[in-house]
C-alpha cells in the first residue's frame, strides 16, 4: 500500500516503485513546500529516505501540482538509484509520452536535453533520442483544434499472443459477435461521419486497428471501409498485423477503398519465438505478405519487440537486418511489456535488462545507417528495461496517425470496443475524453449512449 499526504501522487509513486520492485512494498510519503525547496519523506522497508529539491512552487494550481509530481517522483528514483546501486535509462519519467514531455519542458523555458539530463537523471542517449525526433516531428505536428484523426477498432484476433494483454476477442471463439459488431461499427462510422461534417473537423488520418482487422471475414471488412467511403483523409491505414491474414482478395479491396498504408507485422524472424508467443504464422509468411503488399505500392509499417522469450541480442539483430532489407517505409521497435491479463505475466516469465539495452541501441543504430530516422515514441507499464517503442521512418513516410496519437495535438472520432475519442484544446495543454465500452456486448447495448456522448464531447 502506498500512503501519501498528497493522495494524488499515490499512483505517480507506485509506478516508481515499479521500476524497482517486482511486488509494490508498502510506502509512507510525506511531501512539504519549504518555502524554497520541496521537501520528500519516504518511509519504506524499515528505511527512511528524505530528498530536498530547491524549488519554489508558483500560485497556479496546475502547475504546482505537476512540478510537485515531477519532483515527488524524482525524490523517490534517486533513494531507489541509490539503494539498489543501479540507474534506469528515463530516469524519473514514468509517463507514456516522453516526447511531450521534451516539448512541455521547452515551453517551460527550461532547455529540455539538458534538464532531462541533469534533472530527471535521463540518460545522455534517451536524451539525445528524444531532442531528435522532437526535430523530426516538427513538420508534422498538428496545428488548429479542427485537425482531427479518425480511428475505427476491430477488437477480434485469430488467436492471442502470449504478450498481448488488449482488449481483444478471439475470432475463433466469437464469431457469432462478429456480424452484430460489424453493424454496429457501420452505423457509429456513419455517426462519426455526421459529427466531423457538423463540428468542421479537418481529417488528417484514419487508421483502422485493433486487433487484427484483417482477421474478419471479407464481407464484413467490405461494409466497414463502404462506411468510410464518404470520409478523405490523406493518410489511411489499415492494421494487417499478422502476415497470415493477407490475401490478394484483400489487397484488392483495400486499394479499391483508398487504403494507402498497412501494417505487416512479424515481431520476430525466428520461427521458434514465433511458436512460442503464439503467433500462427513464420517468417515465410511475412516475406510472402511484404512481396504481395509491396507490389500493389502500400506504404508498410512493420512492428518486431525486443526482448521476446529466449531470444538474444544476437537473434534479434538478426531479426532488424532480414526486416530492414525489404525496405518498409516505417519500423517499430517495441520494448516487450509483461502486463497483467497477458500470459506470458501468468507464466512469470522476465527478461534481462542488459539484454534488451544492447538491442535498443542496435536498432537505433543500424536503422539510422539504413536511412531511417526515429521519428515517434512511446513507453509502456513493465516494459523490458524500462525502455521504449520507438518508430523509425524513412524521411517523407512518416506515419502522421502515430505522431498525433502520441503527442496529443490532434482530436481525435473514435469508433468501436474500447475506443478512446479525445477532444484536443490549445495545442493539447487540455484534452477532453470519452470512451467506448471495452466489453464487446457491453458496446452493442450502449451503443447509443456513446454516440450521443461524442456528439457531446464536440460540442454538439
Amino acid at each position: 500500500m502506498i500512503r501519501s499526504n498528497f493522495s494524488f501522487l499515490e499512483n505517480e509513486l507506485g509506478e516508481v516503485l515499479r521500476l524497482f520492485y517486482e511486488e509494490e512494498p508498502d510506502l509512507v510519503h510525506e511531501g512539504s513546500d519549504r518555502g524554497g525547496e520541496w521537501q520528500d519523506v519516504f518511509r519504506l522497508e524499515g528505511e527512511t529516505f528524505c530528498r530536498t529539491h530547491a524549488l519554489g512552487l508558483p500560485g497556479d494550481e496546475l502547475i504546482r501540482k505537476r512540478l510537485i509530481k515531477r519532483f515527488a517522483k524524482l525524490s523517490l528514483y534517486e533513494a531507489l538509484s541509490e539503494k539498489f546501486g543501479r540507474s534506469l535509462p528515463y530516469g524519473a519519467i514514468t509517463g507514456v509520452r516522453p516526447a511531450k514531455l521534451f516539448r512541455m519542458l521547452a515551453a517551460e523555458g527550461e532547455q529540455p536535453e539538458r534538464y532531462l539530463q541533469e534533472v530527471l537523471r535521463v540518460s545522455p542517449e534517451k536524451a539525445a533520442l528524444l531532442a531528435e525526433i522532437n526535430r523530426v516531428q516538427a513538420p508534422f505536428l498538428a496545428a488548429g483544434e479542427k485537425a482531427a484523426d479518425l480511428y475505427v477498432g476491430v477488437p477480434f484476433c485469430n488467436g492471442r499472443c502470449s504478450y498481448c494483454s488488449f482488449v481483444s476477442c478471439d475470432i475463433n471463439r466469437t464469431r457469432k459477435l462478429v456480424r452484430p459488431y460489424a453493424e454496429a461499427l457501420c452505423r457509429e462510422i456513419g455517426a462519426a461521419a455526421d459529427l466531423i461534417r457538423e463540428a468542421g473537423l479537418s481529417l488528417r488520418a484514419i487508421y483502422v486497428g485493433g486487433g487484427t482487422p484483417s482477421s474478419l471475414p471479407a464481407e464484413e471488412i467490405r461494409e466497414i471501409l463502404e462506411a468510410l467511403r464518404g470520409l478523405s483523409a490523406p493518410e489511411f491505414t489499415f492494421e494487417a498485423g499478422r502476415p497470415d491474414s493477407i490475401t490478394p482478395e484483400l489487397l484488392a479491396l483495400l486499394k479499391d477503398f483508398g487504403v494507402n498504408r498497412m501494417s505487416v507485422n512479424p515481431q520476430t524472424v525466428h520461427d521458434r519465438t514465433l511458436e512460442i508467443i503464439g503467433r500462427r504464422h513464420t517468417f515465410a509468411d511475412y516475406e510472402r505478405a511484404m512481396e504481395a503488399v509491396q507490389k500493389e505500392g502500400f506504404l508498410v509499417n512493420t512492428d518486431l519487440i525486443m526482448g521476446l522469450p529466449g531470444e538474444t541480442p544476437d537473434d534479434f539483430e538478426v531479426s532488424v537486418r532480414r526486416v530492414a532489407a525489404f525496405r518498409p517505409e516505417n519500423v517499430t521497435v517495441h520494448a516487450l511489456s509483461v502486463k497483467q491479463g497477458s500470459v506470458l505475466k501468468t507464466e512469470t516469465r522476465r527478461i534481462h535488462a542488459e539484454g534488451v539495452d544492447r538491442m535498443s541501441a542496435f536498432a537505433l543504430d543500424f536503422l539510422r545507417g539504413e536511412g531511417y530516422r526515429p521519428y515517434y515514441t512511446y513507453r509502456q507499464k513493465y516494459t523490458a528495461g524500462n525502455l521504449e517503442n520507438a518508430g523509425y521512418a524513412l524521411p517523407g513516410t512518416e506515419c502522421v496517425y502515430n505522431i498525433d496519437n502520441m503527442e496529443e495535438t490532434a482530436s481525435v472520432v473514435a469508433c468501436g470496443a474500447n475506443a478512446i475519442s479525445k477532444r484536443v484544446f490549445e495545442g493539447g495543454s487540455r484534452i477532453e475524453r470519452s470512451a467506448d465500452p471495452k466489453d464487446v456486448y457491453t458496446y452493442l447495448n450502449k451503443l447509443d449512449d456513446r454516440i450521443l456522448a461524442k456528439r457531446r464531447l464536440f460540442g454538439l
